[in-house]
């Protein structure tokens, strides 16, 4: 797609990444209701929980963002092949990636959070969650391979579908096994980590299945896995470097103070998260539009129309 330095060319491309953000706030959103009809405990866990997942992923985000960046660019030049490369090469780095975060997750997580987190019931309710949700990191990681082709090649409509799906499998999952209902048994935090790594790999099925039936694949040489690229390899890092510089800064932030509100106690960290959850909501604008302007200055640059960047 040539995108036009337009308004509206703005806001084709933006308005599905806002939706799609949406979907994502009310996810978080529903777990913070949810848990908090169980208790304090599991209410105030859940934004701790999150916190430290949402850390882990930082470098799956950021490498997807400068892979985004290159897929634009590559869009804006109508290097078509170019385009399955670099995605085909970024899934050999997410799975990787994706891997070894799994691990760390599932098994030196628990070390960590004993050293930051200073109440019991606390520290077991974000153990219970981290150790299910550690299996959706790989998924997770995934789709947001997905997410860089579709914004980076200016397709970003397809963003809701997925995100409708993955709200709404996760929602109705968190309905049955945070409370048991429909025969479903009580998981109440754990609960909700199952409801989300289910809705990701829902999510991570869908995404595979529309791009295979509804992109062309031999024009874009999608899903052709050759050897390792080094050069690109390094060429995704450097762009990316910043960027997880940045996004590390963003999330630590969130994360250091759950941490020091848990301190206080499980009443306080329970009523920050539900700040959080409503304040999630005004970033989502701006998070649209930023990744909007990534998208239209890198395929700007490939179109050779670099004076129109301003």
């Amino acid at each position: 797609m040539e995108i036009q330095t337009t308004y509206k060319d703005i806001w084709k491309i933006s308005f599905p990444i806002i939706l799609a953000g949406i979907g994502e706030a009310i996810i978080i959103v529903t777990d913070t209701v949810f848990l908090g009809r169980v208790g304090i405990v599991e209410l105030g866990a859940i934004a701790l929980a999150d916190a430290i997942y949402f850390m882990f992923m930082v470098l799956s985000l950021s490498l997807s963002e400068g892979i985004q960046i290159i897929i634009a660019r590559r869009t804006g030049e109508k290097n078509y092949e170019e385009i399955g490369n670099v995605f085909n090469q970024s899934l050999y780095m997410l799975c990787i990636l994706g891997f070894v975060l799994f691990i760390i997750l599932k098994f030196l997580s628990p070390y960590f959070i004993d050293i930051i987190v200073n109440s019991e019931n606390i520290k077991t309710a974000v153990n219970d969650f981290l150790q299910i949700m550690a299996f959706g990191i790989l998924f997770g990681s995934f789709n947001l391979a997905y997410d860089a082709l579709y914004i980076g090649m200016s397709r970003t409509r397809i963003l809701i579908t997925a995100t409708v799906i993955l709200a709404i499998i996760n929602i109705i999952l968190d309905y049955c096994l945070i409370f048991g209902n429909f025969g479903f048994p009580v998981m109440e935090i754990k609960g909700a980590a199952l409801a989300s790594v289910i809705a990701e790999i829902s999510a991570f099925l869908f995404l595979t299945f529309y791009t295979l039936k509804n992109l062309n694949i031999k024009k874009y040489g999608l899903f052709v896995f050759k050897k390792w690229n080094n050069p690109l390899f390094k060429k995704i890092l450097n762009i990316s470097n910043p960027l997880i510089f940045q996004n590390l800064i963003e999330t630590a932030r969130w994360f250091l103070f759950f941490v020091i509100i848990e301190q206080i106690g499980e009443n306080a960290l329970a009523r920050a998260n539900i700040i959080y959850s409503s304040y999630i909501f005004f970033l989502v604008p701006i998070d649209g539009f930023a990744e909007t302007a990534n998208t239209m200055v890198s395929n700007i640059i490939g179109q050779g129309k670099s004076g129109k960047i301003g």
